[in-house]
C-alpha cells in the first residue's frame, strides 16, 4: 500500500491515537466506578450486598483487562493488514517537514548572512586624513618608519616588517633592506592596499619580552590612529626579524592574519599557528643552513598540528633570501589571508 495524501494520514493516525486513548480510559473509569461501588456497599454493612459489590467488581476488572487488551489486538490486526504504513508515511512526512522547515530557515540565514556581508564590501570605507609618504615615528619608547598609501582609507591592512641583524645599529638603515624597497615601487608592487610599519629594536633580540611588549604596542597604536581592518595584521621579517616574527606569532596568535619569516627560526608551540597562515622561506646556500631546518620542522610541526604553513626555498645565500621572498604573488598571497 502506497503512502496517500497528507491528509488521509492524519486523519489515520489520529483516529488511531484516538482509539488507543479511548481503550486506556474506560477500563479505568470502570474499574474507579466500580471501586467507589464496592467502597459503599463495604461501609454500608449489607453482607448480601457485599457478595453482590464483590461479584460485579471482580467482573468490571476483568472486562477492563479485555478492554485494554483490544488496543493490542487492533494494532496487530492493522499491522497483519498493512494498514500500519499509513503511521510509518505519517511520521516519515513529518520528519521530512521538520527537516524542510530547518533547511528553509538555514538558506534564508545563509542570505540574510550574504547580503550583510554584501552591504559591508559595498559601503565605501571612509578617506583617513593623513598625507602619503614615508615618515619616522615613535611610540612606547619604539621607533618605527610608517609608509602611508596615496589613497589612504579606514580598514586598510597592515603589514609589520621586523628587520635583522644588518639594521640593528642605525635606524635609517632599517630602509636598505627588507620589504621597504618592494613597498613603493619595484618587481613585487602590489599597489597601495596597505598601510606598511617597520619598527626599529635597536641592539636587542625581538624575543626579548621588553621589545615584543613594545612592538606590540606600537602595532595597537597604528592599528587605532588610522583605523587599521584588525583581521587583517600580516607580519614579516628577515633574518633575525624572522626570528622575531616566530616570537611575536607563537605569543600572540589572534593577532595576526599571516606571517612570513625568512631566513630565521625560532621555537615554537605549534598549536598555537592553527589558524595563522605561515609561509617559511630559507636559502639554499650554506650560509643558510642554521635557519633551513628549524624553518622546514616548524612548519611540519604546524601542519600536524593542524594549521596550514608551506616552506619555500630560494636559490641563494643568507643576505639575499628577502629579496628572492618578496615577490609580487607573496604580496597577494598575504593580502588575501584575513582572520
Amino acid at each position: 500500500m502506497a503512502c496517500d495524501t497528507s491528509e488521509m494520514l492524519t486523519v489515520f493516525y489520529y483516529a488511531k491515537i484516538s482509539i488507543n486513548i479511548l481503550f486506556v480510559l474506560v477500563p479505568i473509569l470502570l474499574i474507579v466506578l466500580g471501586s467507589i461501588d464496592f467502597f459503599k456497599v463495604v461501609t454500608s454493612g449489607d453482607s448480601y450486598d457485599l457478595g453482590i459489590a464483590t461479584y460485579n467488581f471482580f467482573k468490571r476488572i476483568i472486562l477492563s483487562g479485555i478492554l485494554m487488551m483490544i488496543p493490542f489486538a487492533v494494532n496487530l490486526l492493522l499491522m497483519i493488514a498493512g494498514f500500519n504504513i499509513y503511521e510509518d508515511c505519517y511520521k516519515a512526512a513529518t520528519e521530512e517537514n521538520i527537516d524542510a522547515l530547518r533547511k528553509k530557515e538555514l538558506e534564508e540565514w545563509e542570505k540574510e548572512k550574504a547580503e550583510r556581508e554584501k552591504e559591508e564590501e559595498e559601503e565605501e570605507p571612509s578617506r583617513l586624513n593623513v598625507k602619503k609618504g614615508t615618515r619616522k615615528k615613535s611610540y612606547g619608547g619604539m621607533e618605527y618608519f610608517e609608509v602611508i598609501p596615496s589613497n589612504p582609507k579606514e580598514n586598510m591592512a597592515l603589514v609589520v616588517f621586523l628587520h635583522g641583524d644588518g639594521e640593528y645599529s642605525n635606524f635609517d638603515s632599517t630602509k636598505s633592506l627588507g620589504c621597504f624597497r618592494f613597498v613603493e615601487s619595484g618587481s613585487a608592487y602590489v599597489g597601495e592596499q596597505f598601510i606598511f610599519i617597520a619598527p626599529h629594536g635597536g641592539r636587542q633580540d625581538w624575543s626579548s619580552s621588553g621589545i615584543v611588549s613594545k612592538l606590540m604596542g606600537v602595532i595597537d597604536h597604528v592599528v587605532k590612529e588610522y583605523k587599521i581592518d584588525k583581521k587583517r595584521i600580516y607580519i614579516t621579517g628577515h633574518s633575525r626579524g624572522a626570528m622575531g616574527v616566530w616570537t611575536v606569532v607563537n605569543r600572540y596568535p589572534s593577532k595576526f592574519a599571516a606571517a612570513v619569516p625568512i631566513s630565521g627560526t625560532g621555537s615554537i608551540t605549534p598549536s598555537n599557528w592553527r589558524n595563522v597562515p605561515t609561509r617559511a622561506y630559507a636559502g639554499t646556500y650554506s650560509d643558510d643552513s642554521w635557519a633551513y631546518g628549524p624553518s622546514r620542522s616548524n612548519c611540519n610541526s604546524i601542519n600536524s598540528a593542524g594549521g596550514n604553513c608551506s616552506f619555500h626555498t630560494v636559490n641563494v645565500g643568507h643576505g639575499g633570501t628577502a629579496t628572492k621572498a618578496y615577490t609580487k604573488e607573496l604580496f597577494k598571497w598575504m593580502l588575501k589571508q584575513k582572520r
